[in-house]
């Protein structure tokens, strides 16, 4: 078996202490600004990634690809649009935004909390040989609901997360995760 992403886990216990002061979703541009397409109720589905904003920087919660594994969960230093620009990648204002979503659930209840832990969960994807990565972070802050970051990609409510895709799924409901990631096993619920 191969292990992959094992930055990670050190990039996870360096959130650990810090006061979590905001969040953004950096997206793809699509259609009218009013409208939240990210924005699944249940679930939010965000397709570059995640700044947490922290008393002591940004992190940023982001897909990469780890080669025969597909895409995982990545945990960079600074904003989720600059480690993607140093990629290549056109994130200029016609292509991308980025969205505060520090006063919307679930991340309005842990503004100001300190991070009290992130789990990593790892998922063994089977092709030639087995290789095992980083699929989600969990984000547990002092007296608040935890919150994961899965790498995958995902239609709706009705159906499963596809791991190794190229989005990035944001779930608080105990109820959905268990429906969505039953193998996973994030912890929402406890």
């Amino acid at each position: 078996m191969v292990l992959v992403g094992e930055g990670v886990r050190a990039a996870a216990e360096a959130l650990v202490g810090r006061r979590l002061d905001e969040v953004r979703y950096s997206t793809m541009k699509w259609g009218r600004k009013d409208r939240r397409f990210w924005d699944h109720e249940v679930a939010h589905v965000v397709e570059y990634g995640v700044d947490l904003v922290t008393d002591w920087g940004t992190t940023g919660v982001v897909w990469t690809s780890y080669g025969a594994f597909g895409m995982g969960v990545d945990l960079v230093e600074g904003p989720v649009l600059a480690e993607f620009a140093r990629a290549g990648l056109d994130v200029s204002p016609r292509q991308a935004r980025t969205v505060d979503v520090t006063h919307l659930v679930p991340w309005r209840g842990l503004i100001g909390r300190k991070i009290q832990s992130v789990t990593v969960h790892l998922h063994e994807a089977r092709w030639d040989e087995p290789v095992t990565g980083p699929a989600a972070v969990t984000v547990r802050c002092d007296d608040g609901p935890p919150v994961a970051a899965v790498c995958g990609s995902w239609i709706g409510p009705a159906d499963p997360i596809y791991l190794t895709g190229d989005d990035i799924i944001i779930l608080w409901e105990p109820e959905v995760a268990t429906a969505v990631a039953p193998s996973l096993e994030l912890g929402l619920g406890t």
